[in-house]
């Protein structure tokens, strides 16, 4: 059998693979550990491999041919490593991309795989030396378990920098059981005792607002919106 020329350009043909790793918080994630492959007539074939930091990256590879035709699709195996202090175990997820003129895929963490839910605290200034704020949260699933949990301690100081108090409740979602979260605060407020605040929220919720409300005296309570 005679190979022709335009065969052999056939079948080194190649396309090209830019994958990118978005930037996430440094006290989010400690590092990406990335792997891209393809399904060829002689097994599996990578066209992508690399190790980022919170910064993220970008990954240049190629995709060969075999005999001029190529995957419909490569797999993008993306590994997410978390700092201690969130208490998130680490994350694998498979993404089957689709090979069209090439493969360009982006990999955000917290649009994909990690969930962003801000809490405003609304308190009046001028808070009194000794108080606090404690918020606490929990993430559920349908079964009632308890699969992320966290908690933010707020002193007087941090109370009067700002107005509004901003606290960012990061976690992984259970995707397919997902159900709530719980958040209890407590605390002190102008020398005085908080009466404990406690809600659940959709898990949809990604901005919840919290405000001190001023009952009898310099007595406050916090209520939801």
């Amino acid at each position: 059998m005679i190979t022709t020329k335009l065969e052999i350009l056939n079948s080194s043909k190649s396309l090209d693979v830019l994958v990118r790793m978005g930037s996430a918080f440094k006290w989010l994630v400690t590092q990406y550990i990335v792997q891209c492959a393809y399904k060829t007539a002689n097994g599996i074939q990578y066209c992508g491999t690399g190790t980022f930091d919170a910064e993220g990256g970008t990954i240049e590879g190629k995709i060969f041919g075999d005999n001029g035709s190529f995957p419909s699709s490569i797999t993008v195996n993306v590994g997410v490593d978390f700092e201690p202090i969130t208490n998130l175990h680490p994350l694998q997820k498979i993404f089957d991309v689709p090979v069209t003129d090439g493969v360009v895929f982006i990999f955000e963490p917290l649009n994909q795989s990690i969930q962003k839910t801000t809490v405003y605290l609304d308190l009046p200034r001028d808070p009194k030396d000794g108080d606090y704020i404690i918020l606490e949260w929990w993430h559920y699933n349908k079964e009632n378990n308890i699969v992320a949990s966290g908690q933010k301690y707020t002193s007087d100081a941090d109370l009067d920098a700002d107005t509004i108090t901003q606290y960012d409740i990061v976690f992984v979602p259970d995707q397919i059981t997902a159900r709530d979260i719980k958040i209890q605060i407590g605390g002190r407020y102008r020398n005085k005792v908080l009466p404990q605040f406690n809600q659940i929220y959709e898990i949809t919720d990604k901005a919840i607002l919290i405000r001190a409300e001023k009952q009898s005296g310099e007595d406050y309570m916090l209520v939801s919106g």
